[in-house]
Order: structure tokens, then sequence, then C-alpha cells
């Protein structure tokens, strides 16, 4: 989440104020973030107090840091929340269709996140595409 976002590792995100619960109200933003929900608007920064931003959560969500959300801060976070991530949705289509979407995905997140993609420790995504197939038949 935080390489995601520009941030500093050791960033820790606050999700319900000073509440205590069982389950806690902290996460490190380090590692994967917990799922994206419209209640990720009360989401802090434990260093400065920033709360996520809209742009923030779309970008966690796989669109561009200037897509344009409409109505609310809550509406717009219920939108990055409901939504099909972009390079799902492309290796879905892509999938289903017989286009080869590896290439343009790996270029979108590259574009948007503005790094490189990580290499991945999967199989080549066509073999992965065929198993998948193969089961459903």
């Amino acid at each position: 989440m935080a390489a995601a976002l520009g941030w500093s590792a050791g960033e820790r995100i606050n999700t319900r104020g000073n509440r205590r619960t069982s389950g806690g109200n902290e996460f490190s933003a380090d590692g994967l973030s917990w799922c994206l929900t419209e209640k990720a608007r009360s989401w802090k920064r434990v260093s400065d107090g920033q709360r996520l931003t809209e742009a923030q959560a779309g970008l966690l969500a796989g669109f561009p840091g200037d897509f344009p959300w409409q109505g609310s801060r809550t509406k717009a976070f219920l939108q990055a929340a409901d939504v099909v991530a972009p390079p799902v949705a492309a290796a879905l289509l892509g999938t289903v269709l017989g286009i080869e979407w590896g290439d343009h995905v790996a270029e979108y997140m590259e574009r948007i996140y503005q790094a490189p993609a990580p290499p991945s420790p999967l199989p080549p995504r066509r073999a992965v595409q065929e198993e998948l197939f193969a089961l459903a038949s």
C-alpha cells in the first residue's frame, strides 16, 4: 500500500480513531492494504493524521490518480470500493475474448504507479488462462 501511494516505509494506518476493538484499529501500510470499502474514507496515517484521499483510494483500486470520481467524499469512496479494478477487468475480458492482455496491463500499472511492475512468481499468463478454462470445462 505504501509503495503504491508513494509513502515511505514504516507508515501505519489507523482505521477507527481511538476506538479499540478486538480486531485492532491499525495496520502497517508496508504490505497489502485491508479491503477497500467506503469506510476507508476515515483511514488516517498515524505519522501525520492525513486522511486517505479519494485519489489514493482510486490508486489502490487500480485507477489513475486523476480519475474523476463523482459526488461527495463518501460517494467517491463508495465508487472506488464497488468497482472491478481495471487490471482485473482487462484480464477477465482479454481471456474471454482471446485477446492478449498481460503486456497492456503491465504497461498500465507501470504508468499509474510510476514504477516497473515486479516480476511475477506465477507461470506465464497464457498457461494460467488455459488451466482455468480447462478446469471450467
